[in-house]
Formats: C-alpha cells, sequence, structure tokens
C-alpha cells in the first residue's frame, strides 16, 4: 500500500529501527513533503501498539515549541501509520558533516534551545528515555535554527494520571531502554527513568559535542562471555569523573596550556536554571 490517509504516499525510505520504517512522502493535494512511520500492526490486543502510542504523545506536545505536527495517525490495511512535518538534518548528522567538531558557541547555543525542549516535554508528565544527537533535528524554511525533538517511541509518563504522583522506584535486573552510548547510568543498571536520567544523557551528549566522542564509544564486549556492550559502557562511565570528561574538550586543552587557574569547571552543589523540583534524589 503506497497510500495512507487518502492523501499521503510513500516515496523513499529515510530510516529503519526496532520501532518501525520512517518514509518521506509527498501530500498527493499540496504536494509538501512529510515524513511517515510504518509499523507492522499486530491482532488486535487491549494495548496499544509503539507506534500508537508515540502518536498519543504527540498529540499531547503538538503546537510546543520544537514539536512536530502531526498530521495524521490510524491504521492503514496492515500497518499503523504516523505521518508528521518532514524537518531537516539531525544534530547527529550535521556532527558528521562538520568533521565531529562542533564549536563552544554551537555547543552552548545548541543546550539553550535542548534544555527548553526537555523541560516542555517533563512539565507534560513524560520522560523522553532515548536522549541522543539523531532524535533532535533542525527545521526548515525560516525555522531552520530551531531545535525539534522526534522519536517518543521509548517515552513514558513519569506521573499517575489520576494522581499526579510520581511512579513508584523500580529496579530490574537487566539494561533499560534507550542508547547506551548516552544512556544514564540508572539507566544500565535497571532503575526505572526519571527526569534526571534524561538530562544525565544530555550531558553526555553535550559533551559527546565538545569532545568529538566519548570514552566509551569504541568499547567493545568481550568475545564469548556474557558481558553486554551496555554493561561495559555503564562500568566506563562509572570508572571517569566528571573533570577528567570536560577537561579533554578541545577548547579546555587549549586553556589549560595557556593559565589551568582559568578553566572553567563545575562546582559541587551547582544548579542549573531547569528547575529538579520534586526529582527524586
Amino acid at each position: 500500500m503506497d497510500f495512507f490517509g487518502g492523501k499521503y504516499r510513500l516515496a523513499e525510505e529515510l530510516a529503519a529501527g526496532g520501532c518501525g520504517q520512517v518514509f518521506v512522502g509527498v501530500h498527493t493535494i499540496a504536494g509538501k513533503e512529510v515524513a511517515i512511520k510504518l509499523e507492522p500492526a499486530q491482532p488486535s490486543t487491549p494495548r496499544d501498539s509503539p507506534l500508537q502510542l508515540e502518536s498519543k504523545i504527540y498529540k499531547r506536545l503538538m503546537g510546543g515549541t520544537g514539536v512536530p505536527w502531526l498530521l495524521f495517525s490510524g491504521r492503514a490495511g496492515d500497518y499503523n501509520v504516523m505521518v508528521i512535518d518532514l524537518l531537516g538534518p539531525s544534530l547527529e548528522d550535521l556532527f558528521k558533516m562538520c568533521n565531529r567538531h562542533f564549536s563552544l558557541k554551537t555547543v552552548l547555543l545548541l543546550a539553550d534551545q535542548l534544555i527548553s525542549r526537555i523541560e516542555f516535554i517533563h512539565t507534560h508528565g513524560f520522560v523522553h528515555r532515548d536522549i541522543k544527537p539523531a532524535n533532535f533535528v533542525m527545521g526548515t524554511g525560516r525555522a531552520a535554527s530551531m531545535v525539534n525533538v522526534i522519536d517518543f517511541g521509548l517515552a513514558k509518563k513519569f506521573r499517575d494520571s489520576r494522581t499526579s504522583l510520581h511512579i513508584p522506584f523500580k529496579q530490574d535486573d537487566f539494561h533499560g531502554v534507550g542508547t547506551s552510548l548516552f544512556a544514564a547510568i540508572n539507566t544500565h543498571v535497571g532503575i526505572e527513568s526519571s527526569r534526571r536520567d534524561d538530562l544525565e544523557s544530555l550531558a553526555y551528549m553535550l559533551i559527546y559535542f565538545l569532545r568529538g566522542t566519548l570514552p566509551w564509544r569504541k568499547l567493545r564486549a568481550p568475545p564469548s562471555t556474557y558481558i553486554s556492550l551496555a554493561a561495559c559502557r555503564s562500568c566506563r562511565k562509572l570508572v571517569l569523573k566528571s573533570r577528567k570528561l570536560i577537561h579533554d574538550a578541545p577548547f579546555l586543552r587549549k586553556k589549560m596550556q595557556q593559565d589551568p587557574r582559568q578553566v572553567p569547571l563545575p562546582r559541587q552543589g551547582t544548579r542549573c536554571s531547569y528547575s529538579l523540583a520534586g526529582v527524586e534524589p
């Protein structure tokens, strides 16, 4: 089936992952390009599919700054379908185009927008749970400088819908959801994700832009063992200290050579302007 919602036609595949396939599509009447996400429809079950849940989250968040508009969602033949605005390149794509180097000014400008996007998601009762450069894309046209957040396939409510209370603490014996390169340490050890974990993933992302890589990026799981790549990265994150992560950034190495006393380091107890009131310690 090449047509969905009566007016959206598939063009070419953009990406494929565990949560479905993403295609470039065309609005057959307006001629506007859109993004179409498909997943195979399962037999009738009492629970919504991942794509149906993602569509509901878009409906809650769309209209906010930096959130794409949901144009259509539903079932068509053997597929569940979601159609959203087609936006520009992801931050990961731009990072590669810039030879894996962003200036300090660029990182700070991005951080300003990224914190705002995550704050908006959190104020609506959701945690994203998959913060990474590939899930932030630039806008198009007049909004080309705006960062947009996408892919809510792993997002989850952190407050009870009826009582508005924070979800209870829970820990499993396996790695949680998300991308292990940017996942928070709590996620690695199976603790239920919360707002702080989105912010920890964002911190890794910004360090990634400053350094050009992360110390655990090239780790490989030992062959013929039960140890996973996620477990290896978790151990590496626990060993490294924040000062080591920051000092390896190119602009700080240059400052160290000039005058080590002038290197800006985060002090203990320093708080971000983004209020974290109510987050469990």
